[in-house]
């Protein structure tokens, strides 16, 4: 089974503090059920950070009913030039919720079991089918004719969404 995924629209709010400074330099770590890891750019200086990420990708899975046994992590982190990165927080959301709704998410991020600020997303999740159509002895009455001859016809299939 195929989906075409769209992940967009991430920000986040109330971050806690990392630096002296009272801020943070937040990036995200989004790990789509192994199949899609990324990092995000910092944001320097903020709680209330909001990234520029549009993502699309095909993901595959052999198993659509097992969607609720897969997931998405995202981890948020604070950048720091000299020493390693702090953790600020982690949410994980199963790939059933994502397919089935709703697109825009607020979820609480966590660390250990303290709350740490919320992450907000858009994901759009669209089921894709590979359908091969055999058109056999296709037969046409009653055409007019053009100049008094049999018109040439030529077959046209469209597909649209709507």
């Amino acid at each position: 089974m195929k989906f075409r995924v769209r992940l967009y629209n991430f920000s986040a709010v109330n971050l806690p503090a990392a630096d002296k400074n009272g801020t943070s330099d937040p990036y995200l770590k989004i790990n789509f059920d192994s199949f899609k890891k990324l990092p995000t750019d910092p944001v320097s200086k903020t709680l209330n950070p909001v990234w520029d990420l549009d993502l699309t990708f095909v993901y595959e899975t052999r198993y659509s009913n097992k969607l609720g046994s897969k997931s998405m992590v995202i981890e948020c982190f604070d950048k720091n030039r000299l020493l390693s990165d702090t953790f600020i927080g982690r949410v994980t959301v199963d790939l059933h919720t994502l397919a089935s709704g709703p697109v825009n998410h607020d979820l609480q991020l966590w660390m250990d079991l303290r709350p740490a600020g919320r992450i907000k997303f858009s994901v759009e999740m669209e089921q894709l089918a590979d359908i091969t159509v055999f058109f056999r002895d296709v037969i046409i009455h009653n055409l007019p004719l053009v100049d008094g001859k049999k018109p040439n016809v030529v077959l046209k299939v469209a597909y649209s969404k709507e």
